[in-house]
């Protein structure tokens, strides 16, 4: 608050225009995933257990699907975040390297 610098990254509208789903690194060291209320610029962190930078983020037509390129440690990790059950699993199978997502 104040005098505080924040960076967000990506973002992306819902379908209702009511919330805007960011990655931000407001009151955390790492880049995390929140829901921004454009009308009252309220910010509320998902509750993911990542210590790491999200990087990128796509989010399925219905928006309950959530995919997150993270990097942990220089190498980018695949996660999908379910936004009715609020959880994060990682994807198996996907080999070690840099991932975008478009």
């Amino acid at each position: 608050p104040g005098d505080q610098e924040i960076a967000y990254r990506s973002a992306h509208y819902l379908a209702d225009h009511e919330k805007i789903l960011v990655t931000t690194d407001s009151e955390k060291e790492f880049q995390h995933l929140a829901w921004l209320e454009p009308s009252t610029g309220k910010l509320q962190a998902l509750p993911l257990k990542l210590n790491w930078d999200i990087e990128a983020v796509t989010v399925s037509p219905d928006t309950r699907h959530i995919a997150l390129a993270v990097n942990e440690a220089g190498v980018t990790k695949l996660y999908s975040f379910d936004a009715i059950t609020q959880t994060c699993q990682p994807l198996p199978g996907i080999p070690a390297g840099v991932i975008t997502l478009g």
